[in-house]
């Protein structure tokens, strides 16, 4: 049951790299499983059965590749999300299956991490955010060293996350079961979509805070 909840990504800072890189996409994956559920039931209210098959051992949905790719096919995610989920998914094939050390340290990797686009683009598409032009050019471009790539991962998870959740948000809204005008509260799919307040402040980096809580956005809360 994911939710946009960003005390989870601050939590993971303090797991191994491995661990790190595991958990978050883990999460993701979750994410992009509850996309797919709700743009389907949007199309065509299939079964549940129907739609929980999709994601089984033998259905079309069921690997990370898949639902990224799948998403990218029919326009759910821009080509940049495509990018930077693939650039996730590697990662991850990569500290799952390696007895190696797997560590942020490592140049290979920290390239890999240094490539997200996601802390680079994302903050800007999110008006409730107010960051200053020195934080900005810290998301751009980040320090060499390990704890700078660890936060830049952050980052990049959080706002991979934001986004999956805004687009099942923009789905719900579309079909009228969140209204544009007005508080609202919705539990869909399993997901409590939050959409109230990002307060993005990751370890040692300062903090951004809302500038404004529009009164159109609506408040999510679990269902009883």
């Amino acid at each position: 049951m994911p939710d946009f909840d960003l005390n989870y990504f601050k939590t993971l800072i303090n797991e191994s790299d491995r661990g790190f890189v595991l958990l978050t996409t883990s999460r993701i994956d979750e994410v992009l499983k509850e996309l797919h559920k709700t743009y389907i039931k949007s199309k065509s209210s299939p079964p549940d059965k129907f739609v929980n098959d999709l994601f089984d051992g033998h259905g079309s949905l069921y690997t990370l590749a898949d639902k990224i790719k799948l998403a990218f096919g029919y326009g759910l995610i821009s080509k940049e999300d495509y990018l930077d989920l693939e650039l996730l998914r590697d990662l991850r094939n990569g500290a799952a299956h390696t007895v190696k050390e797997f560590a942020f340290r490592q140049p290979a990797i920290r390239e890999k991490i240094i490539a997200f686009t996601a802390p680079k683009r994302v903050p800007q598409q999110i008006s409730i955010l107010n960051f200053s032009e020195e934080q900005r050019e810290l998301l751009a471009h980040p320090n060499e060293d390990e704890n700078s790539t660890k936060i830049h991962f952050l980052i990049a998870g959080m706002c991979l996350n934001y986004v999956l959740m805004d687009k099942i948000l923009k789905i719900l809204r579309r079909d009228g079961i969140v209204g544009p005008g007005g508080w609202g509260h919705v539990w869909c799919a399993g997901v409590q979509i939050l959409d109230t307040a990002f307060i993005f402040c990751p370890p040692q980096l300062p903090c951004a805070t809302p500038t404004h809580l529009a009164p159109s956005s609506p408040v999510v809360e679990p269902a009883p």
